[in-house]
């Protein structure tokens, strides 16, 4: 089977073996995108540019074109103006327009179309690839690459990352509350994407989570023995970007006498299994609130 293209992806190793354009014009599948002129390309998207995230103006932006113009939609004219509008708050160097403003003459620049990557014969093959001029790897997945871009671009500042970008853009990670972490470590082991993790420093354990990593699978919530874990809501592209890693709890631990496992200082000098084989030499207790017959 073959593997599915990333479009965006190869959109990108295509400008990574160009001189950048100094302008990119997005078009819908619902606008006509009229050409552009030769110090352009044109983009046109699968869907319409409402469904569309900042990852991609962002990625363009960050790959070294200087401006990103997007063509009004003719079929949702309303809500393609508010998806511009929150990329324009976002990022500068994005304006909407009517049509190509700058068209001169009869030259025209290329167009790139998602719905149907293409690339030059050598570098589909993989031959001739020039060295890695983006700021990030074009083979990197969308996500990933959508977050080195806005994080470049703000490094530069170019992109604005609100403390909170609400319900703008769609889900990327969840956004975790603890209380009552007792750091044992059972979430960490538990995801599957490596999006949790447990440090250990002057006595305090310490639990982070990796927004960059997090996909929101919540195993970490279903299989907490404390039920510690909640989730509290949704981050978005713009929340990860802006925080990709934030504390979750920070407990004062100590090593168990007996088998080493760091449990909470307040639990005395053994670990939870290592009290309850001490308490019960058979392996087994009765639940709470029963007695023993007779």
């Amino acid at each position: 089977m073959m593997a599915a293209i990333d479009p965006v992806g190869a959109l990108l190793r295509w400008l990574n073996a160009i001189d950048p354009p100094a302008r990119a014009l997005i078009g819908c599948a619902h606008a006509a995108l009229p050409p552009v002129s030769a110090d352009a390309i044109g983009v046109r998207l699968v869907g319409c540019v409402v469904d569309a995230g900042v990852d991609l103006p962002a990625q363009l932006l960050a790959a070294g074109i200087g401006r990103v113009e997007v063509v009004a939609c003719p079929e949702r004219p309303g809500a393609a103006a508010d998806r511009t509008r929150e990329w324009v708050r976002t990022l500068d160097g994005v304006a909407a327009v009517a049509a190509d403003p700058h068209r001169r003459g009869h030259r025209s620049g290329p167009t790139f179309d998602l719905a149907h990557p293409a690339l030059p014969r050598r570098l589909a093959l993989g031959l001739g690839e020039p060295p890695l001029r983006l700021p990030f790897d074009p083979a990197l997945p969308e996500r990933d690459r959508a977050l080195a871009a806005l994080r470049v671009l703000a490094d530069a500042g170019r992109a604005h990352l609100p403390e909170s970008a609400g319900e703008e853009g769609d889900p990327a990670a969840t956004l975790l509350a603890a209380s009552g972490c007792t750091a044992c470590g059972v979430c960490v082991r538990a995801c599957p994407h490596d999006a949790l993790v447990l440090d250990l420093a002057d006595g305090v354990s310490t639990l982070r989570h990796l927004r960059d990593a997090c996909r929101g699978d919540l195993a970490c919530v279903r299989l907490c023995p404390e039920r510690a874990l909640a989730p509290a809501g949704v981050l978005t592209l713009l929340d990860v970007a802006r925080e990709g890693t934030r504390e979750l709890a920070a407990v004062s631990t100590r090593a168990c006498r007996r088998c080493g496992t760091q449990h909470p200082v307040a639990d005395g000098e053994l670990c939870p299994t290592c009290t309850f084989r001490a308490t019960s030499a058979f392996g087994s207790r009765l639940p709470p609130g029963t007695r023993p017959p007779g």
